[in-house]
């Protein structure tokens, strides 16, 4: 069996919601009925596109598991998770790193904006800073991009807000790259979409 059978096995067939070059890192569009290519790695990413890129309205074929070859934007190292730069090609996967934000409480069930909370990013603490310092986490949920809801009136306090950002990664680069525009191998990590 050559490589070009295993890949359509590995990969699907989608819409192009615009214009897509050939092994760049793809997402989803909302409300996922067309893919295009990823414009940075803090978006989930859904594949890699094969070796034949697609005009906007045309079919591109995109890997969604197994090995492809992925056009890197800076250099990495074999081993290195990969996500997509601004215009698909693959760089380092950020780290998801600990942030942390004090906004004003408000009311129950109301939505409070937290400034670089994302949807997809995991609540790891929310203390009420009124005497007594009140642990909210458990009463607490995301609610959209910014947006957090404690299930408690917390008006006229403060909260500290703590999060841990997700990083998004298409894979892992199986070899190394030493230059953008270098080809690289890359196993995909299949994404829950």
């Amino acid at each position: 069996m050559t490589y070009t059978k295993k890949c359509r096995k590995s990969g699907k067939s989608f819409k192009a919601g615009a214009g897509i070059a050939a092994r760049r890192v793809c997402r989803i569009t909302d409300p996922g009925t067309e893919a295009v290519q990823a414009a940075g790695p803090a978006v989930l990413p859904l594949g890699i596109s094969a070796d034949l890129g697609a005009s906007a309205g045309g079919a591109v074929d995109i890997h969604l598991a197994g090995i492809a070859m992925l056009e890197a934007g800076g250099a990495f190292s074999a081993g290195t998770l990969v996500s997509g730069d601004a215009n698909g090609r693959g760089i380092r996967a950020p780290r998801g790193g600990l942030h942390q934000r004090v906004v004003d409480g408000g009311a129950a069930n109301a939505a409070l904006a937290v400034p670089g909370l994302g949807a997809s990013d995991r609540l790891v603490g929310v203390i009420e800073l009124a005497d007594g310092y009140a642990d909210r986490l458990g009463q607490a949920s995301l609610t959209d991009d910014a947006g957090l809801s404690i299930s408690v009136a917390t008006t006229g306090e403060r909260l500290l807000v703590s999060w841990q950002a997700r990083a998004h990664a298409v894979g892992i680069a199986l070899q190394a790259a030493h230059a953008p525009g270098d080809l690289v191998r890359v196993l995909i990590a299949p994404q829950q979409i």
